[in-house]
């Protein structure tokens, strides 16, 4: 389980718990990584948001793109055939 540390006005734009452990499991990822891109994506989005109320699904978007991305390179370099010298 996965504490998180919120503000008077900010608890509206963190998602259940369960969301972020759901992501986690879709991801492959650890619910900790999963919060921790949330909370960076939350910080990045705030000053620039009209509607407050999104926060919480772009947030999302984001952290799904970031973790997928990052799965991708891994996969990539992980493949890559060793050079011949």
């Amino acid at each position: 389980m996965v504490a998180i540390g919120v503000s008077g006005d900010e608890s509206e734009e963190f998602p259940n718990l369960s969301n972020i452990e759901d992501l986690a499991r879709e991801l492959g990822a650890s619910s900790e990584e999963i919060l921790f891109h949330y909370e960076t994506a939350l910080k990045e989005l705030r000053p620039h948001a009209r509607i407050k109320a999104f926060l919480p699904i772009l947030a999302g978007r984001q952290v799904r793109e970031i973790v997928l991305e990052k799965k991708v390179r891994i996969k990539v370099s992980n493949s890559s055939p060793a050079p011949n010298f």
